[in-house]
C-alpha cells in the first residue's frame, strides 16, 4: 500500500508545533495548536488531569490497543554560570 502525503503540510505542521512555546508543565499555548490540527482531520483532543493530550483513532479491530507517544514539551534550563 502506497501512501501519498503533502510534504509541505507536514513540514509546516512540524515547524508550528516545534516553535510553539511549551516548557514542561505549561502546554496551554500548544494545546490549541494540537486541537486545530486534530480538527483538520475530523478528530478531537482529550486531556487527562495532567493536561496530557490524547487523540483516539478507531481501527479495523478495536479489541486491541496501540499507543504511539511523543513529547510535545520543550526542556527548560536555568543557566547559573557560563
Amino acid at each position: 500500500m502506497k501512501f501519498q502525503f503533502d510534504e509541505q503540510f507536514l513540514l509546516d505542521c512540524f515547524r508550528k508545533i516545534v516553535n510553539t512555546p511549551s516548557p514542561v508543565g505549561y502546554s496551554r499555548l500548544l494545546n490549541p495548536v494540537l486541537e486545530k490540527y486534530a480538527a483538520m482531520f475530523g478528530q478531537t483532543v482529550t486531556y487527562d488531569n495532567r493536561s496530557t493530550a490524547y487523540i483516539t483513532l478507531d481501527g479495523e479491530d478495536n479489541s486491541k490497543t496501540v499507543l504511539v507517544g511523543a513529547h510535545a514539551d520543550t526542556i527548560g534550563l536555568i543557566v547559573r554560570r557560563v
